[in-house]
């Protein structure tokens, strides 16, 4: 496999969309499934905490409950496409103009 397909590959189990038995991994010491685990929380919570720095006052109106939903459903439908963090969440304002319920504010 090459290496750009297995990133893709990766990237899409840790966002969930690819079954992890897919991947070519051989973890040692903790198994498969708690090892992607705790990589997956930790890219999401990286992304999640790039969108409260650049939106921060997103993240005041809508508070850490409705902040982190928002944000779980952005990653979902709009993941990392570059491989610099910097260009991450630049599509959200477009988001929550076509997504409900935000949209409707």
């Amino acid at each position: 496999m090459q290496l750009h397909k297995w990133q893709q590959n990766f990237q899409s189990a840790v966002l969930g969309r690819l079954s992890i038995d897919e991947l070519p991994l051989q973890p040692k010491g903790l198994s498969r499934e708690l090892s992607m685990g705790i990589y997956a929380n930790a890219y999401r919570e990286r992304l999640h905490e790039a969108l409260r720095e650049n939106y921060s006052a997103l993240h005041r109106l809508l508070g850490d409950c409705d902040f982190a939903e928002m944000a779980y459903a952005f990653t979902a439908s709009h993941p990392p496409q570059a491989a610099s963090i910097r260009w991450f969440g630049a599509a959200l304002p477009d988001y929550l103009r076509t997504t409900k319920p935000y949209c409707n504010y």
